[in-house]
């Protein structure tokens, strides 16, 4: 495994956003928890046509279900080949 030390960043620093103290799963569930039913995702294709649509609800349980099955195919910190 190649590891890269990042020494200086091209993208200047954004002082008006402030950090949360979560995870984008830990973000997923709170919002899926409140307001399951709330359109989360809605697919569209380089035409424009509107594909596949996810609520937080079913987007929770979809990336949940993903979770779960790469849990049993791969170890903690193992790479997922491409």
């Amino acid at each position: 495994m190649v590891q890269v030390n990042l020494l200086e960043s091209y993208f200047p620093i954004q002082d008006g956003e402030s950090i949360l103290e979560t995870t984008v799963g830990g973000l997923l569930r709170s919002v899926a928890a409140n307001k399951p039913d709330a359109p989360a995702l809605i697919e569209v294709d380089m035409s424009g046509s509107l594909g596949r649509r996810w609520t937080y609800g079913t987007l929770l349980a979809d990336a949940e279900r993903l979770a779960r099955a790469l849990a049993t195919r791969f170890a903690p910190r193992e790479r997922i080949p491409c």
